[in-house]
């Protein structure tokens, strides 16, 4: 059973994490006179702060996940989002529990279970993990964050461009004839802003069409 799936996620929610970020902020090393330090910091430090603040979003030791989406084989894409469920763990749990539902481990014909997306092997699959770890989430099923592209996963992006390469789901979907999306304006860069404006329901939105996105281009780059 193929299990294509992608998370986004949102800076670190602890109490005090940006205050601290404010806190550390350094001028850059070309500042060396202490009062063009304290100018830079009083002028561009905020700023400065709450970019590396939001820079936690990408680490799962401090960032959160807001929402995930999934499907399985050619069932329609579903999804769970902070705002429905209360909070991360959450989440996660719904997640957890739906893949257990859909393809019991070691049971009939879906024992083996293929774990599907752009970019998981490096972000997606170890954040999803480090976050049940720190949640104390234990998932019923493995998580397989030591298995490589080709075993228990296929990533689109290491199949695409090798192991050092890069490119981004939208470009490819593109170039393998993904039909275009209307309102598909937004990117991964711009979650937090839509969470703290309340929309929600365009970062669900957002995420599934992630989904359908790599379940077109894993068609495409294995001939289905």
């Amino acid at each position: 059973m193929n299990l294509y799936f992608d998370i986004e996620t949102i800076p670190d929610q602890r109490e005090g994490a940006l205050q601290e970020c404010i806190a550390n902020v350094a001028a850059p090393a070309r500042y060396k006179k202490p009062e063009s330090i304290a100018k830079w910091i009083e002028e561009q430090g905020p700023v400065a702060a709450a970019e590396e603040w939001k820079k936690s979003g990408l680490h799962g030791i401090a960032g959160e996940i807001v929402s995930i989406a999934w499907a399985f084989d050619n069932f329609p894409v579903q999804g769970v989002i902070q705002h429905s469920l209360g909070n991360e763990a959450g989440v996660l749990q719904a997640y957890f529990d739906a893949v257990y539902d859909k393809c019991r481990i070691g049971e009939g014909d879906n024992q083996r279970l293929t774990w599907i997306g752009h970019n998981i092997i490096d972000f997606d699959i170890r954040f999803l993990y480090q976050r049940a770890v720190i949640l104390g989430i234990a998932p019923p099923f493995p998580i397989p964050i030591d298995a490589r592209h080709g075993s228990f996963i296929y990533d689109t992006m290491k199949a695409w461009e090798g192991w050092k390469g890069y490119v981004k789901q939208d470009a490819l979907y593109e170039a393998l004839g993904g039909e275009p999306y209307e309102n598909d304006d937004m990117d991964g860069s711009q979650v937090w802003d839509y969470i703290q404006a309340g929309r929600f329901d365009e970062v669900l939105e957002y995420n599934k069409r992630d989904v359908e996105k790599v379940r077109h281009n894993y068609k495409r780059m294995t001939w289905q």
